[in-house]
């Protein structure tokens, strides 16, 4: 089933999101890293900034009350999109952290 809806998001809310952004994309990049290079210091804190950001969007929900229920909709499903990232970058610290413990002591760090 496809959804048409015409409504945008308020502009501050997509001004709260771009600022978002890059922090998103370097927790990506930082989550890959750290499980090349078996570094749990780095994957720990992966996850620990990925549980802020998750704060950091959950805060955008409960901050807005939406009187159009399409706008409230909209924001929901951005926002459910952000936390499933989260959960990939958070499974990808803990996958290194595991790994890390798994490998000699000379290849982890």
């Amino acid at each position: 089933m496809i959804l048409k809806c015409d409504c945008t998001l308020a502009s501050d809310i997509v001004e709260e999101m771009a600022q978002i952004e890059p922090q998103l994309l370097d927790l990506v990049e930082d989550s890959i890293s750290s499980l090349l290079q078996l570094n749990s210091g780095k994957a720990n804190e992966v996850i620990e900034q990925s549980g802020q950001v998750r704060r950091q969007i959950n805060q955008m929900v409960t901050s807005n009350n939406f009187s159009d229920e399409h706008e409230d909709a909209l924001l929901r499903m951005a926002v459910t999109s952000i936390e499933r990232m989260l959960d990939y970058i958070k499974n990808i610290g803990e996958l290194a952290i595991n790994l890390s413990q798994t490998v000699p002591l000379s290849e982890a760090k």
